[in-house]
């Protein structure tokens, strides 16, 4: 049950995949929010209990000025969640690394879906706005996440789930939101 207040950043300063809203529903008559804004325009003077990012801050320009910034979001005692996706290989994976998949695991999924879903399924993973989109991500290595990360969060845990890094920090009782 939330009992405090919570941020989730979602996109980016990336404008074409940016979707603005806001919805507050806290689960279990607690108090909580979820936001889905610009990150650089989340803002709040007593700061969050929790803020959680998945798997979009390797959409930022600077991503040393997104982690700055969700760090002066958490209240003192608050804990900073991210997942972001790494790659040991290149920043940008090239596009036949999505393309090829798709097309060798189109006869298991024209099996699993169906003609309709599994043509639907390739045509997606073909099509130039979501290559477009996977072709704009910069990844960072395993290592540079954790140089990165561990900069701005010192003291923070990591976990590696495979595709991603996980970091987890809690901001020492001591600090003010924006410290």
């Amino acid at each position: 049950m939330f009992r405090h207040r919570a941020a989730k950043q979602e996109p980016t300063r990336n404008r074409s995949l940016q979707r603005h809203g806001r919805r507050e529903s806290p689960p279990s008559g607690g108090r909580g929010c979820q936001l889905a804004q610009d990150l650089f325009d989340l803002a709040d003077a007593d700061g969050f209990d929790l803020v959680y990012s998945h798997t979009t801050l390797h959409h930022l320009d600077d991503c040393r000025a997104g982690l700055e910034h969700l760090k002066r979001l958490a209240r003192p005692g608050g804990t900073i969640a991210l997942v972001d996706n790494v790659c040991d290989r290149y920043p940008t994976p090239p596009r036949r690394a999505y393309t090829w998949p798709a097309l060798w695991n189109f006869p298991r999924e024209l099996c699993r879906l169906g003609p309709r879903d599994a043509w639907f399924q390739l045509r997606f993973w073909h099509s130039r706005p979501w290559l477009d989109h996977l072709l704009s991500d910069r990844y960072l290595s395993r290592a540079a996440f954790r140089a990165l990360y561990g900069s701005v969060f010192p003291g923070a845990r990591f976990d590696d789930p495979g595709f991603a890094l996980a970091m987890t920090w809690t901001a020492p009782e001591s600090s003010a939101p924006g410290m």
